[in-house]
């Protein structure tokens, strides 16, 4: 991405999170209110203006990705917080509302937004342009990756890397260089006991077929129109990723297959919403 440029791809996610509260049918897969009208196209009348665009098989395909990755991480923050997790570590958290919208069962945990400069400036100017407040235990970290390590940014912020953290990192490692991963894993798993991290990944373009192949095709373009495309190196079938994360040394990984999302997810809609196999999440422990 353009270091002086918000992310193109994280605008694009908050816009289909709206367009799921505006368009899609009960019950929402992720009740996120605070997305409509969060950005420039995620108004209710500019959705309804493009619902034929939005009811297309690839931006359905494109929702469910994003929409399932959301409720997932936040289904697993919530049962990491059960197991006495006290702090949320969102990388790239692009406009994620989670803290501005949080239950009552995250109000102890301390919360920490992580992202480039640009796309942080662009949603804290979009939360105060709807009036929306900080919640007093939201803090902000912004960190050019191209200049500073995860570390040594949240070196300055109030991330504490002696507290248990759940971390959530969706949507990103497809953009980054297989070293780049590791590195974010080896970090999680510096962590104290009990710390875990959230994160998705897309399979490579060769095992696809059908409407995945499809989709992951016109994402590819989608994402290098914008400039931000993948690199192939850190895509990877789900046997793989277990393999590399359990030899990196976490202790156990849970990984939502297609199948158990679409049964958690999307079994009896009536919209349409798709279960996805291109993408795909695992939640690792440490």
């Amino acid at each position: 991405m353009q270091k002086s440029k918000a992310s193109e791809t994280a605008i694009a996610c908050a816009i289909v999170r709206a367009v799921h509260q505006t368009l899609d049918h009960e019950p929402k897969i992720l009740e996120d209110p605070l997305s409509v009208g969060l950005v420039e196209g995620s108004s209710e009348q500019e959705i309804r203006e493009r619902a034929e665009e939005f009811g297309e098989s690839v931006w359905r395909y494109t929702r469910s990705e994003v929409l399932y990755r959301n409720r997932f991480a936040e289904d697993e923050l919530r049962s990491s917080v059960r197991d006495g997790v006290s702090q949320y570590l969102l990388l790239s958290a692009g406009l994620d509302t989670f803290a501005y919208r949080q239950p009552e069962w995250a109000s102890d945990l301390s919360i920490v937004e992580v992202d480039h400069p640009a796309t942080q400036d662009l949603k804290r100017s979009c939360l105060d342009r709807l009036s929306v407040a900080t919640p007093s235990n939201v803090t902000f970290c912004a960190i050019d990756f191209d200049d500073s390590t995860l570390a040594e940014g949240l070196r300055d912020s109030s991330f504490d890397p002696d507290v248990p953290t759940y971390v959530s990192w969706l949507g990103v490692t497809p953009y980054l260089p297989r070293q780049a991963v590791e590195d974010v894993f080896k970090f999680v798993l510096s962590l104290p006991p009990l710390s875990r991290i959230t994160f998705t990944f897309y399979l490579p373009t060769a095992s696809l077929d059908g409407i995945d192949l499809e989709w992951m095709e016109w994402l590819e373009a989608f994402v290098s129109e914008r400039g931000e495309p993948f690199y192939a190196e850190s895509r990877m079938e789900a046997d793989q990723m277990l393999e590399w994360l359990q030899g990196l040394g976490f202790s156990s990984v849970r990984h939502l297959t297609p199948q158990e999302q679409n049964e958690a997810y999307f079994a009896g809609r009536t919209d349409g919403l798709p279960s996805t196999a291109a993408g795909q999440a695992m939640c690792a422990h440490v």
